[in-house]
């Protein structure tokens, strides 16, 4: 169901063919959640004294910390929100819509069936911040049609969301569950009759962080140029993780190889204002009148955002007039992005290594030529830049620049401070050959880095030798050693 939704946005994240697995085989998120549900399961069934205990020690005995004390902190919270004697069972079999005259079938697979009053609760199970049913998938869910035909009488479709406590709804109208799929159907009924166009069609984006074939279609440079092996870990890194990995190892990790949840999912870097005023810079600094279409959005900006939202559009247009020698082309959200192919950890085969696939990705607010240099553009709504960052995007525009024309001489990337003075505003920094050359082995290092750590091992990544004031900030810090925690 998913992968089918994925395929609007991206043709060839549907088409490209790689692992035959939904899922890479060492996703700790998919392992946890795995280990979530045969303990719920467990905990209905379990005739001990203390059900919760017998989960815990049935289900999560071999998980390492802090592994197991996530997994135990969601299955707290479910026994909270949930009555031990429901009758609960894991669902057997996906549920489908079938459509386009009986060609085509959309699957989605339910977590639990709870039966109530004759009727079915359909619950999708949740273990992150953001994860939701879209209207979709639950169109498919309310229909209660079973694989082998079996129509099932469903009551509600539940989110339930063990990581924030939260259990929700998913209204479908019934007369509107073909107008809700519809969208689906054409977009597969497109580009089904070309697949090879399909194939070829990539679209990178925001969405490249959460796709399973990252690797294999091709959206970006690949380093060797060969896709991997089939079931070839992956693992996905944003430049805010390269500059922590410099800091603390253990935090980096933590958020992209063992991927442990925070309270809010952070999907390629970034959140708050910072991230508003991206999109709202993204939607206007293309246009030729960057202030004039900023009015145009002014009635959907809040009014406490409003001055200095606008203050950053008139910035970019000072420093598109007073401090470049010609005007950049802006591509809105422009995704870059290497795809490294390192040694590292094989988690399962203790003490042996293997290739493992680590995308470095980051989006630029524009992409161009100044003086026929390379450029990479970087809006800037504080004085912040993490280490590496510079690197990073030098290497990631040249790779861009490197398959178009085959040569790279030079880059530029440039820091555009919205909040500074006049004059001051952009900061440019010029990677020559030797530089981008020096660039490329410290971002692959850093790649290697993180492909040497055991994503079921979270211990085995280092944290900093002594606590700090940003260790009393970190999402991390009660499951931390390094104050204190359970590691």
């Amino acid at each position: 169901m998913a992968k089918l939704e994925q395929l609007l946005l991206c043709p060839a994240s549907f088409f490209t063919p790689r692992s035959a697995e939904g899922s890479s085989p060492s996703s700790p998120n998919l392992f946890r959640w795995i280990a979530v549900r045969d303990a719920i399961i467990h905990w209905h069934e379990s005739t001990a004294q203390d059900p919760f205990d017998d989960a815990v020690q049935s289900v999560f005995a071999r998980l390492k910390e802090p592994h197991q004390s996530v997994c135990i902190e969601h299955l707290r919270t479910y026994t909270q929100m949930a009555d031990r004697s429901d009758d609960i069972r894991q669902a057997s079999d996906p549920f489908v819509a079938v459509v386009s005259g009986g060609e085509l079938e959309i699957a989605s697979w339910p977590t639990f069936l709870v039966e109530r009053d004759e009727a079915f609760e359909v619950v999708k199970l949740r273990t992150g911040a953001s994860a939701e049913t879209s209207q979709p998938e639950g169109a498919v869910l309310s229909g209660g049609r079973v694989h082998d035909g079996l129509v099932l009488d469903v009551g509600e479709v539940v989110d339930l969301n063990v990581h924030v406590g939260d259990a929700v709804k998913v209204d479908v109208d019934e007369d509107e569950r073909d107008q809700i799929l519809a969208p689906l159907v054409q977009g597969w009924e497109r580009l089904d009759h070309d697949r090879r166009a399909a194939r070829a069609d990539t679209r990178p984006g925001q969405w490249c962080y959460s796709c399973d074939r990252i690797a294999y279609c091709g959206a970006y440079p690949r380093f060797p140029d060969q896709p991997p092996a089939e079931h070839t870990r992956v693992i996905k890194a944003s430049k805010s993780t390269l500059g922590t990995l410099t800091s603390c190892e253990r935090k980096a990790a933590w958020k992209v190889v063992h991927q442990l949840p925070t309270e809010q999912d952070d999907v390629g870097g970034g959140t708050g204002f910072g991230l508003r005023a991206h999109e709202v810079l993204a939607a206007v600094v293309a246009a030729d009148d960057p202030l004039a279409a900023f009015e145009t959005m002014r009635s959907d900006i809040a009014s406490s955002e409003v001055a200095d939202l606008q203050a950053m559009v008139e910035a970019h247009v000072a420093i598109e007039s007073d401090e470049h020698s010609e005007r950049l082309r802006y591509e809105p959200e422009a995704q870059l992005g290497v795809v490294f192919q390192v040694e590292g950890v094989d988690p399962f085969n203790a003490g042996s290594t293997g290739p493992v696939v680590v995308a470095m990705l980051a989006r630029a607010d524009a992409v161009n030529f100044e003086r026929d240099i390379p450029v990479v553009v970087d809006h800037k709504t504080s004085e912040t830049v993490t280490p590496l960052e510079r690197e990073l995007l030098a290497v990631l525009a040249a790779a861009r620049q490197k398959v178009r024309t085959g040569e790279v001489e030079s880059v530029e990337v440039h820091y555009h401070f919205l909040r500074r003075e006049p004059g001051e505003r952009c900061e440019v920094s010029v990677f020559d050959r030797d530089s981008l050359n020096a660039a490329y082995m410290t971002v692959r290092s850093m790649a290697s880095q993180l492909a040497q750590l055991d994503p079921f091992e979270p211990a085995t990544a280092e944290p900093k030798s002594v606590a700090d004031a940003e260790c009393e900030r970190c999402e991390y810090r009660e499951w931390c050693g390094a104050l204190g925690g359970p590691v």
